[in-house]
């Protein structure tokens, strides 16, 4: 551990019906695998009771900013990354934490 964990929420928001299966959070620190795309190190998978929105309860360290990417895997378990710039949240010292995000579109 880096230091102390936050719980934070992430939502994404119309996220398409062939993600929503396997949707899983890569970035920019070791809780969330080091920007890998890999199932084993990735935060994930989401889960989408209200489809299409998804979320994710993860642990991020306290104070920091963080930058991800989303990505699934399809049937072939094939990574397809979201389009468009990575999505940031600024984790609170204390407390809980939450982001909600749009669904990026290429």
């Amino acid at each position: 551990l880096q230091s102390a964990l936050i719980p934070v929420t992430v939502t994404i928001r119309n996220v398409p019906a062939d993600a929503r299966g396997s949707l899983f959070l890569a970035g920019n620190d070791l809780e969330i695998g080091n920007w890998k795309t890999d199932t084993k190190t990735a935060a994930g998978s989401f889960l989408c009771p209200h489809a299409p929105n998804c979320f994710l309860d993860i642990s991020l360290p306290a104070g920091k900013k963080i930058d991800f990417k989303l990505f699934y895997l399809d049937s072939n378990r094939a990574v397809h990354e979201e389009p468009g710039p990575n999505h940031t949240v600024s984790v609170p010292a204390e407390g809980t934490g939450s982001a909600t995000v749009e669904w990026q579109k290429g």
